[in-house]
């Protein structure tokens, strides 16, 4: 739920994200992930690549990280991902049987 007054914003729900099936290239070493992120209704929206001049930006809004469990918890190395990206590819082969995570932030 999302809410304004003339001072600050409450919005309570965060994005919604979507991963696509992955898909594996050059014998399993090139995986291609894709995925869409929408902020639910009522939310402020997502960060856009336009307010990367904005002093408030935050860099990791959008990237993906390793995991050893299922859940996420206890990230290794976050890579950040330019707001808006939709798509990466992971080449790194001494990740093979960690769970790859994906965090999306709205802008509140």
């Amino acid at each position: 739920m999302h809410k304004e007054s003339s001072e600050f914003t409450i919005d309570r729900v965060g994005p919604v994200i979507t991963p696509n099936p992955i898909a594996y290239e050059t014998n399993g070493t090139v995986a291609k992930l894709s995925f869409t992120a929408k902020d639910n209704e009522g939310g402020v929206g997502l960060r856009t690549q336009d307010e990367q001049t904005d002093p408030n930006f935050d860099r990791s809004a959008v990237g993906y990280f390793f995991s050893r469990q299922e859940d996420c918890t206890n990230p290794e190395e976050h890579s950040p991902l330019f707001p808006g990206t939709t798509a990466f590819e992971i080449t790194d082969t001494t990740k093979h049987g960690k769970y790859v995570c994906l965090q999306v932030k709205d802008k509140v």
